[in-house]
């Protein structure tokens, strides 16, 4: 399925969405600072977008990855 383009704003948002929804983060009322994604050439898959530099998000590194793959599985960034 081909991945629907989005702003960078929206992908920061959902990105966000999704980690603070996640248990482990609601339960210990974290709050992640979730940066925009950059442009990249795409990838083997075909994802043109990346993200790095969250904030406050020490222990909660499989949770941020598991956010990006979702929205990078589904969403790219409109250029």
């Amino acid at each position: 399925m081909p991945r629907v383009l989005h702003p960078a704003e929206d992908i920061q948002a959902e990105v966000a969405r999704l980690i603070h929804e996640h248990r482990d983060v609601r339960s210990s009322a974290a709050v992640i600072a979730v940066p925009l994604p950059s442009p990249q050439r795409a990838d083997g898959t075909g994802l043109n977008w990346w993200m790095s530099g969250f904030g406050n998000a020490f222990g909660f590194e499989a949770v941020t990855a598991a956010a990006i793959s979702n929205v990078g599985k589904r969403w790219n960034l409109i250029e």
